[in-house]
């Protein structure tokens, strides 16, 4: 477990890091384009449901329901990241987000990553069954539902976790039933986690 201070200073550097890279002429091609996606209309509400897990103000569980190709998957583990890392809270911000496949886990890190100006393995990762990408630097993580479930054999109430997304949760699966009952008793353990269910 890291200590408080070394995580409110690696959010101060990971703020600093992010606006600098803001000014670059790649990432404002790529915000131009996150910008034409319909997530990003409504950006500001989910940050505003999903809000700030260092917060008892916002709900817990967040239902997103939206069109495939309109950004859900992409953007909204941004919006928290993005949030968090403004706030100088990046540091504190561990963000996993779900997906029934491998190689979605794979393209979405690398999707995002691209978004991002960075490479996979920073600040965005991925962990699937026998590969993954990830380092101390990371705060959003792509994996496998299977990857998840394993974590939470040897860490039941994902204690440095701010924020589970399960992506895809109507494609329903023994793995993504037995993966929800046991997160209903993690947010009953730990009432500061989010918990985002998203949906085609």
């Amino acid at each position: 477990v890291e200590d408080i201070e070394d995580l409110r200073s690696r959010g101060d550097e990971l703020r600093t890091w992010w606006l600098d890279r803001k000014s670059s002429p790649e990432y404002a091609a790529m915000r131009d384009q996150r910008a034409s996606l319909p997530a990003n209309n409504a950006r500001e509400s989910f940050v505003q449901l999903a809000g700030d897990a260092t917060r008892d103000c916002h709900r817990d569980r967040v239902v997103v329901c939206g069109e495939t190709g309109s950004g859900k998957t992409t953007q909204v583990p941004q919006f928290i990241l993005e949030h968090a890392i403004f706030n100088q809270k990046g540091g504190e911000t561990n963000i996993i987000c779900t997906q029934p496949r491998r190689i979605s886990a794979i393209g979405l890190a690398e999707r995002v990553a691209n978004e991002r100006d960075e490479k996979v393995g920073g600040v965005v990762g991925y962990s699937v069954r026998l590969e993954s990408k990830t380092s101390k630097e990371t705060r959003l993580l792509f994996c496998t539902t299977g990857i998840l479930l394993r974590r939470l054999l040897s860490d039941s109430t994902l204690e440095n976790v701010t924020h589970v997304i399960l992506d895809e949760v109507h494609e329903r699966s023994v793995d993504s039933d037995v993966l929800l009952l046991l997160l209903r008793r993690v947010v009953q353990k730990r009432p500061k986690l989010k918990l985002i269910l998203m949906s085609a």
